[in-house]
């Protein structure tokens, strides 16, 4: 397993998670001239506040910095789930994610500037390495897992950083959808119709973007530039867009909607780290529906209209006397019948019936081992043989020292054959590569050979026995003739293993 290249380098020696929270904090309300008693518990940072200009306020600093908190409290819990992966991704699901789009989307009404691109820029990388670590907790170890955490809360820090730059909103201003690359534009009061129509095109331009990275699912650094850097920002500024909007079920379906978008799309590239292209591709199938149900939610948003909430309903009049009776109308039509009742007790079990005879013993269980040995070194023509050595199962870069990619066998005998290799990079005019399952410290017969301009060979004659509990990698021997030098190469291979 490949380390996560994705954290921020000296990011193992950050100041502890309270220390820097306090420091932020305080100097968000140094910036923005409020009192700090709002903020910090020290005397003498509420007086120096307090001189500098008390009363002018940051409109979304204390609300944002509140959920920001709230977050990266809920990653240390997360931390110590884990060990148990259901609960780790649903704390990271049910309570982190929520506080951080509740902080991305309190920003709507802040003045555009670079400050407020800093912050939402933080914000949203927040929320990509908690969906990513979501993903995480389907395969990789508890280490990783906490590694990725320590990733996600530096990037709160981050985001706590970017709320202490935010300058103080012009007097007299009106609530807006904020400016800047992630801000759609500006969303008053009365702009609820071109909020909506920025939101449906935003989230049409995430669909094809999505229908462009399923055809990049073969290569993966494509696959995951264009969801991160095309797909997930046109979902970020669809988010923002609506911040004006009335309050309501439509709403919030809305915006459930467009978050679970972005996690999908976000989980899906933490996929592109080790799956397959059809895997990939299922993922952007996942994401595309998720688009399409944002798009049912807006539809039944314009259903509601942008008519304000009616006010508080006034006190009732006084009673009028009671009319005359009238006459009897004629008999309605027969109503619809009703549900029907409930199911009855289910009755007493039944005696047993006889034991059927034994049937016939089965073939034995097989399943497949695939892997690829990533970079076997190319040698020079005329140079000694090279062995080097990869995983029996999985992916992991070639290694030149035995023991590093061993695999252990499973805890009963089992039978190993028909093996198939391919390399990406044929050795060349005579020059050779045998590959061999390697067990226990010996090459067996189970090995073929890959020469000159071949890419590909097979051994479905040998067989080998394992025991219970051998390490086991493959080998990949280069043997350079004297005309031409071997290429670096990538080894496929694959082997059936079923039992005696």
């Amino acid at each position: 397993m490949q380390a996560d290249r994705s954290e921020p380098k000296g990011a193992r020696f950050a100041l502890p998670v309270a220390h820097v929270r306090a420091r932020a904090l305080g100097l968000l309300c140094l910036l923005a001239l409020a009192p700090c008693a709002l903020w910090t518990a020290s005397p003498a940072a509420a007086r120096a506040a307090g001189t500098a200009g008390a009363g002018t306020v940051l409109k979304s600093g204390p609300s944002v910095s509140a959920l920001l908190g709230q977050a990266i409290n809920c990653e240390e819990k997360a931390k110590g789930q884990s060990d148990d992966h259901a609960g780790y991704a649903a704390t990271l699901h049910l309570e982190c994610l929520p506080a951080l789009y509740g902080a991305l989307i309190a920003t709507a009404g802040e003045a555009p500037g670079p400050a407020l691109d800093a912050l939402r820029a933080a914000i949203q990388d927040a929320i990509e390495v908690d969906a990513r670590a979501i993903g995480a907790a389907e395969s990789f170890t508890p280490r990783f897992l906490k590694k990725r955490l320590n990733r996600a809360i530096s990037s709160k820090k981050t985001a706590l950083t970017a709320v202490s730059h935010l300058p103080p909103p012009p007097s007299g201003g009106t609530a807006t959808g904020g400016g800047g690359a992630a801000g759609g534009g500006t969303t008053s009061a009365g702009g609820t119709g071109g909020a909506r129509a920025t939101a449906l095109s935003l989230l049409e331009q995430a669909i094809n973007c999505e229908e462009k990275a399923k055809g990049q699912s073969d290569d993966r650094a494509a696959y995951a530039a264009t969801l991160h850097l095309e797909c997930l920002p046109l979902l970020y500024q669809a988010l923002i867009a609506l911040a004006g909007e009335a309050p309501g079920p439509q709403l919030d379906a809305l915006r459930a909607a467009i978050q679970d978008a972005i996690e999908v799309d976000a989980r899906a590239i933490g996929a592109a780290e080790s799956f397959t292209p059809r895997f990939l591709k299922k993922r952007l199938n996942r994401a595309i529906s998720s688009k399409r149900s944002a798009l049912t939610a807006l539809a039944a948003l314009a259903n509601v209209g942008s008519t304000p909430p009616p006010g508080p309903q006034g006190p009732g009049g006084a009673i009028g006397p009671a009319g005359a009776a009238g006459q009897t109308g004629l008999a309605g039509a027969q109503g619809p019948s009703g549900p029907a009742g409930p199911r009855g007790a289910t009755g007493p079990v039944g005696p047993a019936g006889p034991t059927g005879s034994t049937g016939p013993t089965g073939p034995a269980a097989a399943s497949t081992l695939v892997s690829r040995t990533i970079g076997v070194p190319g040698e020079t023509k005329g140079s000694p043989a090279q062995s080097h050595y990869g995983p029996a199962s999985g992916i992991a870069p070639a290694q030149a020292v035995v023991g590093v990619t061993d695999e252990l066998s499973p805890a009963t005998t089992i039978v190993a054959g028909n093996l198939a290799v391919l390399v990406t990079s044929a050795p060349g005019a005579g020059n050779s590569q045998t590959v061999g399952l390697f067990v226990n410290g010996a090459l067996t017969a189970l090995q073929c050979t890959v020469s000159g301009t071949a890419t590909t060979c097979q051994d479905t004659s040998d067989s080998v026995t394992v025991l219970p509990g051998m390490p086991m990698s493959l080998q990949v021997q280069t043997s350079p003739g004297s005309t031409v030098d071997v290429p670096q190469t990538d080894v496929l291979a694959g082997f059936s293993a079923s039992t005696p």
